[in-house]
């Protein structure tokens, strides 16, 4: 069973143990710890106590804001292809491919994509241990900075328009 513990204020403690799916899957079968009473509880209610280890992280990948990043890197194949910064007045500056006054509004719409960027899903380290998933080599790598942050996210294979991502720092994909 999936256990799920309780605590009250007043220091008492209740242990709920959430078994299988009854034959309709319209409930689960569910009992307190040690005792011989097994109760049906509605599948949707306890579909939210019964859930992956993951379910509750964040899937938030960069920290910093579009309005806070200062300097942006993007890679193709390990070729840099756009460097891009906020100069001493705030406004973007490209120093590579060439040098010129950025687009504020192309920055902004690599910038709010920055911002979006979230995990769909963890993979498991015990699932797929000799796996690479195209992360040894990635295809892409995003990096950038803030004053709070300096991350780089490199983009590896692509499966049904999702990439498989790791950040700098982390050996979590």
């Amino acid at each position: 069973p999936v256990t799920v513990t309780v605590s009250t204020n007043g220091g008492a403690e209740y242990t709920l143990e959430i078994g299988n799916k009854t034959p309709s899957s319209d409930n689960r079968y569910a009992r307190l710890k040690d005792s011989p009473k097994v109760y049906t509880i509605g599948s949707y209610e306890a579909g939210k106590l019964v859930f992956e280890r993951v379910a509750l992280r964040s899937k938030e990948i960069f920290a910093s804001s579009s309005e806070d990043i200062t300097k942006v890197v993007t890679y193709k194949n390990g070729e840099k292809t756009l460097e891009a910064a906020k100069d001493e007045s705030d406004n973007w500056q490209i120093s590579f491919p060439v040098i010129a006054k950025a687009d504020s509004d192309a920055i902004s719409m690599i910038l709010d994509c920055i911002d979006s960027i979230n995990a769909v899903d963890f993979i498991d380290e015990n699932s797929e241990p000799n796996q690479d998933f195209g992360l040894k080599n990635p295809k892409y790598a995003i990096e950038f900075e803030s004053e709070t942050e300096k991350a780089v996210l490199y983009l590896g294979n692509e499966d049904d328009y999702v990439f498989y991502a790791r950040k700098s720092g982390s050996e979590e994909v």
